[in-house]
């Protein structure tokens, strides 16, 4: 599958922890933005668009704000290190990769193909 089909196809994506400062963390569900995700569904970000080395402490993470939703972040990051058992960051959101989807930090598995 593409990069467009794999994004249009995955469920919400569940993430556990804070998503800024005033929260209290717990579970958030992730779904995808059709005004502003569907513009970037045919080209991913570049390489040189993340930072981090995979694991645990420094995970694969974008270097700044994108223009998508945190949704798209997730899928893309997947998209990328899915063949590598790392883990990446999207908000303070951490989650571990393997090659069928997203685990959150609370054992919660989202399957992304």
């Amino acid at each position: 599958m593409t990069f467009a089909e794999i994004l249009r196809a995955v469920p919400n994506i569940h993430v556990f922890g804070p998503a800024s400062k005033f929260d209290q963390g717990g579970v958030t569900v992730l779904t995808l933005n059709d005004n502003v995700d569907t513009r970037y569904k045919d080209r991913q970000y570049s390489e040189d668009y993340t930072k981090g080395d995979g694991s645990r402490e420094n995970p694969f993470r974008y270097k700044s704000a994108a223009p998508v939703s945190a949704y798209y972040g997730v899928v893309d990051l997947w998209f990328r290190f899915r063949d590598q058992p790392v883990f990446i960051k999207v908000n303070d959101w951490l989650l571990e990769v393997s090659p069928e989807g997203v685990t959150a930090m609370d054992g919660h598995f989202t399957r992304l193909v």
